[in-house]
């Protein structure tokens, strides 16, 4: 409104309404276009909160769940929501593999520690019954045991003198739960053994292996484990025409690997030894991450020679490559080829689970007859063995 000097007078028009009237904008445009700018900043909003809220979800769900995100497994042992059970047994004893099958299965409260505890036993009865004389140099029966789960717990002994009625391996299973310690060895073993409850009975040598000895030592202790063979089992120079240790089998030990219900997974090794070894020696199978080893992405177990390969870790290395992402299979090929590099001459046989249950194995002799085979089951195979040759 102009005055009478021509003057626009303010006082009966507001600042809004005088810009609308000046830029040719209606009142009700003026409106629409405030609507549309709050519209527009409440979109904004809305995309920067469903943005935070999809990067938070994602984030949680790479930290709770990594077992989806990897095929090496989960972050704590793995989960198991249909109560899926799995068993790797390496060679082929299908009485050994249903034994720890049957073991698992029998109650709700059984672990996969229960498992290769089953097994461990069962391996050394098998080989007192079948009086394998895998003694040292001074006739003694000695054993390795290992036993580890996926959550790091692990517990062995090793060149622990054989007990009659107590296994090396429920010995083992005593140092992981018992103590502090990973290994205890040689006759301090028995002493542990006997303050954690087990029987020291010791075990009286079978007539046929005094005999296999008696043999050996008359033959001045040929073959034997010394740098130089002319020496004999007391350590002095023999008459005897050296000769070169060639055992029946260059796969020494046994081993097993076990996923229980609730998604835990533990390895076992063991192994009586290599036959006239020097005494005290302790082999792969006693060695953690050599024989046995497992973490939160899987279980490895690796038999061979026993000394050879104590110096690769063939199971840790195994494991290791499950937590990088690869699968079972690969990581026992790719172990196999690292053992190859460092050791050329080592006969070595790996076998790798994860999480799932998904199995590989691999293994390399310089023997093109070799062969070793493993035996796998799970829940939905119930109780039928699958017997397996290892791929070279």
């Amino acid at each position: 409104m102009m005055n009478e000097s021509g003057v626009s007078n303010f006082s009966d028009m507001d600042s809004e309404d005088y810009f609308n009237s000046q830029s040719g904008l209606s009142k009700q445009q003026a409106e629409n276009g405030k609507c549309f700018g709050i519209l527009t900043k409440l979109l904004v909003v809305i995309l920067v909160i469903a943005i935070v809220f999809l990067v938070t979800a994602f984030l949680l769900f790479i930290i709770d769940d990594p077992e989806e995100n990897s095929s090496g497994g989960g972050s704590n042992g793995g989960g198991s929501d249909n109560d899926f059970m799995a068993v790797l047994t390496v060679y082929s004893l299908p009485n050994v593999a249903n034994g720890v099958w049957r073991e698992i299965r029998s109650s709700f409260d059984a672990t996969a520690v229960d498992g290769v505890l089953s097994a461990g036993n069962q391996y050394e009865a098998f080989v007192i019954n079948e009086r394998i004389c895998f003694v040292d140099d001074t006739g003694s029966h000695t054993n390795d045991a290992l036993i580890m789960t996926s959550k790091s717990d692990c517990g062995g002994v090793g060149a622990m003198p054989q007990l009659d009625d107590t296994s090396a391996s429920m010995v083992a299973r005593s140092v992981m739960e018992d103590t502090e310690h990973s290994l205890i060895v040689g006759q301090e073993a028995v002493r542990f053994a006997e303050l954690a409850g087990h029987s020291s009975r010791p075990f009286l040598n079978t007539s046929t292996c005094r005999s296999e000895y008696n043999s050996w030592q008359t033959s001045g202790c040929q073959p034997n484990f010394w740098s130089d063979p002319s020496v004999n089992c007391m350590n002095r120079r023999s008459d005897a025409e050296p000769k070169e240790f060639v055992p029946d089998s260059k796969f020494e030990g046994f081993s097993n690997i076990v996923l229980d219900r609730n998604g835990l997974l533990a390895c076992i090794s063991y192994s009586p030894g290599s036959q006239y070894r020097i005494s005290g020696r302790v082999g792969l199978a006693g060695v953690p991450g050599g024989g046995c080893f497992a973490n939160q992405w899987g279980a490895a177990v690796a038999v061979g020679d026993g000394d050879l390969l104590a110096r690769t870790m063939p199971a840790m290395t195994a494991a290791q490559y499950l937590a990088f992402g690869k699968s079972p299979q690969t990581a026992a090929f790719q172990t196999i080829d690292h053992i190859r590099k460092l050791q050329p001459d080592a006969h070595v046989a790996v076998f790798v689970m994860n999480t799932k249950g998904q199995v590989g194995a691999a293994h390399c002799s310089h023997n093109p007859h070799d062969e070793i085979a493993y035996l796998y089951q799970n829940t939905f195979t119930t109780n039928a063995t699958y017997d397996q040759t290892v791929p070279r």
